[in-house]
C-alpha cells in the first residue's frame, strides 16, 4: 500500500482491524487518517512524525497506546487529534512543540496523567477530557482564549475556579460537567446530561449527519440521523 503515494485521505473504521503496518511516511500528501472502532494496539512510527497529517482519529481501539513522552513525536500540521475510549494511560505531554497547530483534542475515556499544556492556549478550541480521572481543572485553562467547547464529564472534579468559569462565560463555551461532585454544590456549571456518556454534545442530534458516538438507543440513534 505504500506505493499509493498520492493518498490524501484514508479511513478504515468498524472493521475489527488488528494490525495497521502501512508506512504512511511514504504517503507524503496524507491529510486525514481515521482508524476508529477497530482492535489496534499500536500505530506505525511514521504516523507520529507525519509532516502533512491534519486529522488523526484512532478512537475506540481499546489498549492502543501512544508513544511515551521521551520518544520522538512531532506533528506540525495536525489540527484534530482523536483518541477517545482507548482505556489507556496517556503519559504524553500535549504541547505546542509537538502540536503547534492543534485545534481539537479529544482524549475522553483514558487516564490522563498530564493536562494539556498551557502552550496550547493560542490554538486549542475543542477539548474533550471526560472520564479522564481528573480531580481538578488547572487555573491556566482560563488563558485558553479561543476555547469554545469543553467536555469534562464524569471525573472527580469537586470545584471549578472562578477564572475558568469566567472564560466559559466570556467565550460562551459549550461545556459539560455532569457526573462531577462539583455539580452538587455549584449551580453555575452546566451540568445537563447528554444522551450517553460517549456522545459529546446535545446540539448535533437530528442535524442530518450521523455522529457515530451518538449512534445509540439512548440518543435515539443520533436523533434519527443514523437510522
Amino acid at each position: 500500500m505504500e506505493q499509493l503515494t498520492e493518498m490524501v485521505e484514508f479511513e478504515i473504521s468498524s472493521n475489527r482491524l488488528e494490525e495497521f503496518k502501512v508506512d504512511v511516511g511514504k504517503w507524503e500528501k496524507l491529510n486525514l487518517l481515521v482508524l476508529t472502532y477497530n482492535k489496534l494496539k499500536r500505530l506505525p512510527a511514521a504516523v507520529w512524525t507525519h509532516s502533512s497529517l491534519a486529522y488523526l482519529d484512532f478512537s475506540d481501539n481499546i489498549g492502543l497506546k501512544m508513544p511515551a513522552a521521551e520518544k520522538q513525536m512531532s506533528m506540525p500540521s495536525l489540527l484534530y487529534f482523536g483518541c477517545r475510549n482507548n482505556s489507556v494511560t496517556i503519559h504524553l505531554p500535549f504541547n505546542n512543540q509537538r502540536f503547534p497547530n492543534l485545534l481539537d483534542l479529544f482524549v475522553n475515556g483514558n487516564r490522563l496523567t498530564e493536562f494539556p499544556d498551557t502552550s496550547l492556549k493560542e490554538s486549542l478550541q475543542y477539548l474533550g477530557v471526560a472520564r479522564c480521572h481528573l480531580k481538578q481543572l488547572p487555573s491556566f485553562l482560563a488563558e485558553f482564549s479561543l476555547l469554545i467547547y469543553l467536555d469534562a464529564r464524569d471525573n472527580n472534579i469537586s470545584t471549578v475556579g472562578d477564572n475558568v468559569k469566567m472564560i466559559i462565560k466570556k467565550n460562551r463555551v459549550e461545556s459539560y460537567f455532569s457526573g462531577n461532585p462539583a455539580c452538587k454544590t455549584d449551580s453555575t456549571l452546566d451540568c445537563q446530561h447528554v444522551c450517553s456518556q460517549y456522545c459529546g454534545t446535545n446540539k448535533l442530534l437530528g442535524n442530518g449527519v450521523c455522529e457515530e458516538e451518538c449512534n445509540s438507543e439512548g440518543c435515539k440513534y443520533d436523533g434519527g440521523d443514523c437510522l
